[in-house]
């Protein structure tokens, strides 16, 4: 009877028989759910994004009902300090929730943890991106999201090639995460014969960016690439505005459709690599649970979180076939040897501690992120 009801529900909500979402879920053999903790950005500059990542987390939990394998217990790390934020978190939901199993935000938090991870030997995914350089670091952690590297070298090659232009400017942060990608979009872009004028690097609270622009307007450069985030964004934006400058923009993730829609009209024809997902069986899903209709990239991060417990679920299910408890050295044996493919691709550690996702390039028309490129 719990498996026509829910085929029932299912094809009352518009899924086709053919949908994977009609697997009937397996039951969870553990007598107690696992404990996964969960750090996410809920605030700040790119709180949109952790907030899409925890409902997906939160849509998969209400599918599998009395049937799955974890309980969730969500940390915010804002937006802002991410380092510090994210160890108090850590320690939180180690010490007072006993979680067993990390999901982590941002490769940025990453070497801050790595101790006390290594120490606890708690498996950790990071679900928003994953790093080349940083895929050795640990062997507790294991790069769940869309390649820094890849997306910055994807949309060099999308600038050099699709629009031709050949001498650009850059505005990176003094972070992580901003060194890591602009540094693949400039070799990249050097790579396929483009010239960078100039490669400014600021603070992350920096607001005032009118210095670094004029001076990239003086060299003429065809295009400005800045991945950024928060105050920064807001401050290039205004300064491009006030001194006329009438290269192209070219940004990243960072920039939300948040950013996107207060920052109307400066924010118009922008160009950067983004989450973009246009599943209609997705679509139908997240109509069911979660009642509202959402746009192409907020359903692109829904699905992100709503594959990551679906392949935790899945982990779980084959600790328990192959007698390994659901924690620790032999849970972390056993994720090179679980392969899912999702909304959003295939997970597969079997290579290594990274996924193969890449992110698409949008550019930014009336408020909204359009496709370019998948």
């Amino acid at each position: 009877m719990k498996g026509k009801s829910l085929i029932l529900t299912l094809l009352l909500a518009g899924v086709s028989l053919a949908s994977p979402l009609l697997k009937i879920a397996e039951a969870c053999p553990f007598k107690e759910k696992i404990k996964v903790g969960v750090i996410l950005p809920l605030s700040g500059a790119v709180g949109i994004a952790g907030q899409a990542f925890r409902e997906g987390m939160q849509l998969k939990q209400k599918e599998l009902g009395k049937d799955s394998c974890v309980y969730l217990y969500f940390e915010d790390s804002t937006s802002d300090n991410l380092a510090v934020k994210t160890v108090s978190a850590f320690n939180s939901l180690v010490n007072i929730r006993h979680i067993k199993i990390l999901v982590n935000s941002i490769v940025n938090t990453v070497q801050p943890i790595k101790v006390l991870v290594e120490r606890k030997k708690i498996p950790t995914f990071i679900l928003w991106d994953n790093s080349r350089k940083l895929a050795n670091l640990s062997p507790y952690i294991w790069f769940f999201g869309y390649g820094v590297e890849a997306n910055g070298e994807k949309l060099a090659r999308y600038v050099r090639n699709k629009l031709k232009l050949t001498h650009i400017s850059i505005i990176s942060l003094h972070d992580d995460w901003s060194e890591l990608i602009s540094s693949a979009f400039k070799n990249e872009f050097i790579k396929r014969g483009g010239i960078i004028d100039y490669h400014f690097k600021v603070n992350p609270d920096a607001t005032d960016l009118r210095t670094e622009v004029l001076k990239v307007k003086s060299k003429k450069s065809e295009g400005l690439y800045f991945p950024v985030w928060g105050g920064p964004v807001v401050g290039i934006l205004k300064a491009v505005n006030q001194l006329n400058f009438n290269g192209i923009l070219i940004t990243s993730d960072g920039v939300t459709e948040q950013d996107i829609n207060e920052l109307y009209p400066l924010s118009e024809g922008m160009i950067q690599h983004q989450l973009f997902l246009n599943d209609e069986k997705f679509v139908k899903l997240v109509k069911h649970y979660l009642k509202k209709d959402v746009t192409t990239t907020r359903l692109a991060y829904i699905a992100t979180g709503y594959d990551m417990i679906s392949y935790l679920q899945e982990l779980l299910l084959e600790a328990a076939k192959k007698g390994k408890k659901p924690y620790g050295d032999e849970l972390n044996s056993l994720i090179p040897t679980v392969i899912r493919t999702g909304f959003t691709g295939t997970t597969d550690f079997s290579k290594g501690h990274f996924t193969s996702r890449v992110q698409s390039v949008v550019k930014v028309k009336d408020k909204r992120f359009h496709l370019l490129e998948k």
